[in-house]
């Protein structure tokens, strides 16, 4: 046995190295690498750069309008790269990889905001986007 708990819990928020490989073989959270090639991702927020970030959700915030809160709180333009909704055993958890596309300081704002609300939320890189 290497991690107890709900399955659900265990499933979205696998804390062992084997738990998360399995997990990992089963349900893709991570953005396709094919995706990865096109985007020039770097490590460091610098000008003319924007966050990437990965959002994990689970139960009935699956239903809430994070996405669209940020736009309109912070005049960004969010862009979803990669995502999905699944089930285990009747609770429902997603998962999105978005670009946040503004000014510094609103996309500062926008992750403070994200690390408050009862999700999962991690800035994974820097992109430069074609605005």
């Amino acid at each position: 046995i290497l991690e107890e708990g709900r399955v659900v819990d265990v499933f979205t928020g696998p804390k062992e190295k084997t738990t998360k490989e399995f997990v990992g073989a089963i349900i893709s959270h991570k953005l396709p690498e094919e995706a990865w090639r096109h985007l020039n991702v770097q490590p460091d927020w610098k000008d003319g750069l924007h966050p990437i970030i990965r959002l994990n959700f689970t139960g009935d915030v699956v239903d809430e309008p994070i996405v669209a809160g940020m736009i309109r709180r912070f005049g960004l333009d969010v862009s979803i790269l990669f995502g999905g909704v699944d089930y285990i055993q009747d609770t429902s958890f997603g998962h999105l990889i978005v670009v946040l596309d503004g000014n510094r300081e609103n996309e500062e704002q926008a992750i403070q905001y994200l690390n408050e609300l009862p999700i999962g939320s991690e800035v994974i890189g820097y992109v430069a986007t074609n605005h």
